[in-house]
């Protein structure tokens, strides 16, 4: 074969080797340049009317979920009870303003090292599917690619479940009992106030109800096994205008 023409193949083989890399580099920047400055939860922003669920998995394997019911979101491994309403509105900050800034690296897709939140739209589609490094919130990765992202606007997030509980749990304000139940022992107001004023049971009555905090969650067949039933006592709270609330006491 003529040495100049096979000197001639390789010459083209390698410019087209070079071009090759050179438009792969340029087709790779272009595309990390086409994901910067793009929303961390583009797909639930653009549907923030018809998020319904919330579900946050951390780093030790807890998991819980908020989910929109009729006006209000609630806490669903917490009897349902309300989210902590500055939460919800940080976590609603984050997904309008949160955008990627830069890549930092790749992940290592070990669960123990990160969070993963999942937001799901009334149809139950999963809208974003992301991943927070453990020990810094402001870097994240999407579930089906292994690139780290910087992002913003996740200060004031939390994988803590006891921080998504309003705090205190209730505030029941004194001055507006009018009677209360203990175990079907009824006292009035007036029986409160005259025959009860000083007294100690009294007191920490008051005290107790000012501010009822949280301690802890647990699911319901653990509680039941956990706690006697049969020793439950049994609180009820009479608010002059006809509010009332029960609370169920166990030692």
């Amino acid at each position: 074969m003529n040495k100049k023409y096979l000197l001639g193949i390789c010459f083209f083989v390698l410019l087209s080797l070079i071009s090759l890399i050179s438009a792969l580099y340029h087709l790779q920047k272009k595309s990390l340049q086409n994901v910067l400055g793009s929303y961390t939860f583009a797909l639930t922003k653009n549907n923030l009317y018809n998020l319904s669920k919330i579900c946050i998995t951390s780093a030790d394997g807890n998991e819980f979920t908020f989910y929109y019911d009729s006006g209000i979101w609630r806490f669903e491994e917490a009897a349902d009870y309300f989210v902590n309403d500055k939460m919800l509105n940080n976590f609603y900050a984050m997904v309008q303003n949160s955008i990627l800034t830069q890549k930092a690296g790749e992940t290592d897709k070990n669960p123990k090292n990160r969070i993963n939140i999942k937001t799901y739209s009334v149809d139950g589609r999963i809208l974003d599917n992301i991943y927070l490094e453990k020990n810094n919130y402001s870097l994240m990765s999407y579930a089906d690619n292994n690139s780290i992202y910087k992002i913003t606007h996740t200060e004031n997030f939390s994988d803590i479940p006891e921080d998504w509980l309003p705090s205190p749990l209730l505030e029941i304000n004194t001055d507006l009992i009018s009677a209360v139940n203990f175990n079907g022992k009824y006292a009035e107001r007036k029986t409160l106030e005259e025959v009860m004023q000083f007294s100690e049971n009294r007191q920490n009555l008051y005290m107790a109800l000012d501010k009822i905090n949280y301690e802890g969650i647990m699911p319901d067949e653990l509680f039941d096994s956990e706690y006697n039933q049969t020793e439950k006592k049994e609180l009820k709270i009479y608010l002059r205008g006809g509010l009332n609330y029960l609370l169920k006491i166990f030692k």
